[in-house]
């Protein structure tokens, strides 16, 4: 303790005070990158690095977010009746099962780019940890019900209408 006094005596009060209220302000920078920043210069360089990759992780998240609201927006206001798709000839099926395989192409595209980021990834405590991404597991909830209301459609009007609902949400 006593050396730890006489570092503080030897400090100057404005760049103890600058530490003190980053270190509440920024809790998750280590300790020993603290210990590192000798001076209030690099430890601001060292907060400002955390900052931009806190910055970049809330985009990714808004991003995301974001691009999942207008898929869904573009898929409902675009639609039409399931029923009347499922009764309607081959060429309008076809058209119709198409629009949903580009909607599935689109979801599989962003989740395949996210899993690149380490934002989604867990570690499960298994001989040391293994690395699994998240995103996988969601793209398969998001676009295998789609896909198997694509083969539904496809079936036409010898499809009970039940396996629209059916299907999907068994998948």
């Amino acid at each position: 303790q006593a050396r730890v006094s006489v570092q503080a005596v030897h400090e100057q009060p404005r760049e103890r005070e600058h530490r003190q209220r980053h270190q509440l302000v920024f809790p998750r920078i280590n300790s020993a990158a603290r210990m590192n920043a000798t001076s209030a210069a690099d430890f601001d360089k060292l907060l400002e690095k955390n900052a931009s990759d806190q910055g970049k992780q809330i985009a990714q998240i808004f991003s995301g977010i974001f691009f999942g609201g207008l898929a869904a927006w573009l898929s409902i206001s675009n639609g039409g009746s399931l029923a009347f798709v499922q009764r309607a000839s081959l060429e309008k099926r076809l058209t119709v099962c198409c629009f949903i395989n580009t909607y599935v192409a689109m979801f599989s595209t962003f989740f395949n780019i996210f899993q690149l980021s380490t934002l989604d990834d867990a570690i499960l405590p298994v001989h040391g940890g293994y690395n699994f991404d998240l995103c996988r597991p969601i793209e398969w909830v998001c676009t295998c019900p789609l896909m198997q209301l694509s083969l539904v459609l496809m079936g036409g009007a010898k499809l009970p209408d039940y396996r629209r609902y059916l299907m999907p949400s068994f998948s």
